[in-house]
């Protein structure tokens, strides 16, 4: 288990750089696809609930550092908002472990664009509040749903590779592939 979370805080780095090269798609009202996000919500279900809240620290901080933003002399958004986001969508995912564990990889994926929407509108609306203001444009939410759809075509990819990983790291994340190791198959 151990080497297995390692790896994941090392491909939490590695999002990082990639998401650098993600391009974004201007006929989809300037949405992007966003590999942290989504990596972290799969690596989240396939974890124990410590090293969730591990990662959740980790790339909620490096999100804060990257993508702070001072605006006349003021900080648009607060640093450590993310920490407590990826934190409370975290837990969200840590509800269909059971399913995941169980073989039932559709309902992680489903919750993984869900939390994306949910994790960009909080964003959207913490701006709003810091602001003092509230303004919710139609673009904005076909921006946030565009975004949330494009960033799932990495959650196949993202669930074939932590399989692997975990297979290399002999973590079964699995049940049946837990029962499989108890009894020596």
């Amino acid at each position: 288990m151990i080497w297995f979370s390692l790896s994941l805080v090392m491909l939490t780095y590695v999002s990082f750089l990639a998401q650098e090269f993600m391009p974004v798609f201007d006929w989809a009202f300037r949405a992007e696809m966003m590999m942290v996000p989504v990596f972290f919500f799969l690596a989240a279900v396939s974890v124990d609930f410590s090293i969730m809240l591990l990662l959740a620290m980790l790339t909620g901080l490096l999100w804060d550092a990257r993508h702070l933003v001072i605006a006349e002399g003021q900080v648009d958004l607060p640093f450590g908002y993310s920490i407590v986001l990826y934190g409370l969508l975290g837990c969200l995912m840590q509800g269909v472990r059971p399913l995941f564990r169980k073989g039932r990889w559709e309902w992680a994926m489903g919750l993984a664009g869900l939390a994306m929407v949910v994790y960009l509108t909080g964003e959207y609306l913490l701006i709003n509040v810091v602001r003092g203001d509230f303004y919710f444009p139609l673009e904005v939410g076909f921006k946030i749903l565009a975004t949330a759809l494009l960033s799932m075509l990495w959650a196949p990819l993202f669930l074939f590779f932590l399989h692997k990983l975990a297979a290399i790291c002999r973590c079964p994340i699995r049940l049946e592939e837990r029962v499989a190791e108890r009894s020596g198959a």
